[in-house]
């Protein structure tokens, strides 16, 4: 299955011409405009995939295209009516479109970090929970704090303190080890576990290396961001600290 994302370079009557992201040395690819999204424009980004379907007979090997605009997913979105859903679930919601339509700014985000981006929100909008009716007990709400300042950290630390709970541990989404393009950021979402009142510090080894910044806090969900700042080859572990523990080590991210 190739999965990769390409950028419209130019349209050319029924034609357009694309880049690949990960491989801009490749002589751009010419596409039928009948095969994309009806509303690309010069400049957006398109996610590729193409799947192999096997049946069974070597002979009979099927391929699956899909194409769709980023643009058009944000925009869609953006229109979405939150009525009536619970609060937790809307923050959730709107905590991913936040990301996505940053990374979808930003130039020089790699496709590791734009396809993650477009699949939580995806997954958030899937996730949007109805709320249940006054008088049928559960209101539905959840708790979400405010954005705790969201300022870089000094030297690669974002820091908090709350009391300290038994028990209590951190869980992250991202516990690969993977490379940054300079200049790239990506979003980890770390889970409080056993540990309601608590917030966890999100630390860098390599302040030089990577740059934090606190997103959003949606239940026992904590986002936080790392910009790509090193350079190429140098790398830091990605940890985070809950009160009274030490420091635990989820992945490190390479420059690239």
């Amino acid at each position: 299955m190739l999965i990769c994302d390409y950028i419209v370079k130019s349209i050319d009557g029924d034609y357009a011409h694309l880049r690949r992201t990960d491989l801009p040395e490749e002589e751009l690819k010419l596409v039928a405009r009948a095969l994309l999204p009806f509303d690309i424009t010069e400049g957006c980004r398109l996610h590729y995939e193409m799947i192999r379907l096997y049946s069974g007979d070597p002979m009979r090997i099927q391929h699956f295209c899909k194409v769709h605009s980023y643009a058009k997913l944000i925009a869609e979105m953006e229109q979405k009516d939150l009525d009536g859903y619970t609060d937790r679930s809307v923050a959730a919601f709107k905590a991913a479109l936040s990301v996505a339509k940053t990374v979808a700014a930003d130039a020089n985000a790699d496709e590791q970090a734009v396809a993650k981006a477009y699949t939580n929100l995806e997954a958030a909008a899937n996730g949007l929970v109805k709320a249940e009716k006054p008088g049928t007990g559960n209101s539905g709400k959840g708790s979400t704090s405010a954005n705790v300042g969201n300022a870089y950290g000094a030297a690669g630390v974002v820091s908090a303190s709350q009391s300290v709970a038994a028990n209590a541990y951190v869980v992250s989404d991202t516990t690969v080890n993977f490379t940054l393009k300079r200049g790239s950021a990506y979003c980890f979402k770390m889970t409080v576990v056993n540990g309601n009142a608590m917030t966890p510090s999100f630390t860098v080894g390599n302040g030089d290396v990577l740059k934090t910044q606190f997103v959003a806090k949606i239940g026992n969900d904590y986002y936080y961001r790392v910009y790509a700042i090193g350079t190429p080859g140098q790398s830091t572990g990605v940890y985070t600290t809950l009160p009274g523990q030490n420091a635990v080590k989820h992945c490190t991210v390479t420059i690239a």
